[in-house]
């Protein structure tokens, strides 16, 4: 696999296991993170600070589905489960689309991220 492929397998595991030390390695000092239909967070510390909030994010599994690669651009597409604190568990759909910095070894300075709940084949009935 990529360099660039591996990074971004990695960086998708850290976040499921909230790996928040290997995200502040990979990420610049100015790093953007969109988030579809949320306020867009700015710098390395921000970013750290809303993980450091999420705590234990309750992802039981993250599945990747596809990492598209196109120079320092890449998107990963895939699904998370979540347990909320009351134990309900959801699955999400997710895209991410990352830009990497070529001035930092590769380091993600831009992130744009796309989540739908997933519809549950109980809701279909």
């Amino acid at each position: 696999m990529d360099h660039n492929a591996d990074l971004i397998q990695a960086f998708n595991e850290a976040f499921a296991t909230n790996d928040i030390s290997f995200i502040a390695d990979n990420i610049t000092e100015d790093v953007v993170w969109k988030m579809a239909g949320e306020e867009v967070i700015r710098g390395k510390q921000e970013v750290l600070n809303l993980l450091n909030s999420m705590g234990d994010n309750g992802v039981d599994s993250i599945e990747i589905e596809n990492i598209i690669i196109n120079g320092t651009s890449i998107a990963c597409n895939g699904r998370i489960e979540m347990r909320s604190a009351k134990g309900k568990v959801k699955i999400f759909e997710y895209c991410d689309v990352y830009k990497l910095d070529k001035e930092t070894d590769g380091k993600i300075k831009e992130l744009t991220s796309y989540v739908v709940e997933a519809v549950s084949d109980e809701s279909k009935q």
